[in-house]
């Protein structure tokens, strides 16, 4: 077993299976910074794995064949980012292999839920990976428990939403995070293209900077996709409404749309947005035991 390399490396051409010849010459460093290897193939591996209880039959997906190794190499690092986890001790080295992939992409996409994990592999959004089960989550039940939403008409307004034309946005401002980021950061703000929900956060030091935030947002979008912003719904906080905020808005003509006051379900989408980054983040700080500033 290696930490140094990267992949998986082999010597042995009749240990392979699903054996693919390297048409490309192809070299890679050795520890000695003078010698380099040639790799003439790569493959499926085919090994008897030790359980603890009994020898069992695996496969070892991308191993390099590299006829000129002088040994052949176990890549940990390679082990480690297929979601095993690598425990070594002073007498032994043991890698623990997960059951199948599903809480790894799970902790990796911010605990998100396992249904949209199922759709992300359905349609090729997550490559080589098998999503088999839903699993009971601890930090998820301890990170996004929230109380019971009230059904009211202003449930309807989903409907209306899902009509809009990217040349709407509606955002909203996330604070205050306490305690600050490591940077320095109070608050975020939260851009959403409501046709696609294309969805865009900046950090901010303090609530007046949602003016800079909101040029830099329409720049962006407008380089990246040529789409000019007409109207751009938020609630009716007064950092939407200050001379900055408003004097750009129509130099660029774009209409603002303000909630009425404490009707925070009119600008429901941002505000649920908002609500699912909380619970990611809540969920991977808990999972990885960081402080809160991270």
């Amino acid at each position: 077993m290696d930490s140094a390399v990267s992949a998986h490396m082999c010597k042995d051409r009749d240990a392979f299976e699903d054996y693919e010849e390297v048409h490309h010459a192809r070299s890679i460093s050795s520890a000695k910074s003078d010698v380099k290897l040639n790799v003439i193939g790569h493959g499926k591996l085919k090994l008897r794995v030790w359980t603890g209880n009994a020898w069992v039959d695996a496969r070892l997906e991308n191993t390099l064949h590299v006829q000129d190794s002088s040994k052949n190499l176990f890549s940990l690092t390679a082990a480690a980012a297929r979601g095993m986890t690598v425990e070594i001790t002073r007498n032994e080295c043991v890698c623990h292999i997960a059951e199948d992939e599903t809480e790894l992409w799970h902790r990796r996409l911010g605990h998100v839920s396992y249904g949209t994990l199922n759709a992300m592999v359905n349609e090729g959004r997550i490559k080589g990976a098998t999503v088999k089960r839903n699993v009971a989550c601890d930090v998820c039940a301890a990170s996004k428990q929230v109380r019971k939403s009230f059904k009211t008409s202003e449930e309807d307004a989903e409907t209306r939403e899902s009509s809009c034309s990217d040349v709407v946005v509606c955002f909203d401002v996330l604070a205050p995070i306490t305690p600050a980021s490591k940077s320095g950061f109070s608050y975020a703000v939260t851009f959403i293209m409501m046709k696609s929900r294309y969805v865009t956060v900046y950090p901010l030091r303090k609530k007046s900077d949602v003016a800079s935030a909101f040029k830099r947002f329409y720049q962006n979008i407008k380089t990246a996709s040529g789409t000019k912003i007409k109207v751009l719904r938020s609630d009716n906080g007064g950092e939407y409404r200050n001379e900055t905020m408003n004097n750009f808005c129509k130099a660029k003509f774009i209409k603002q749309e303000f909630t009425v006051p404490y009707n925070p379900e009119q600008n429901g989408m941002a505000e649920r947005m908002n609500r699912t980054l909380v619970e990611m983040t809540r969920c991977m700080l808990n999972k990885s035991g960081l402080n809160k500033s991270y």
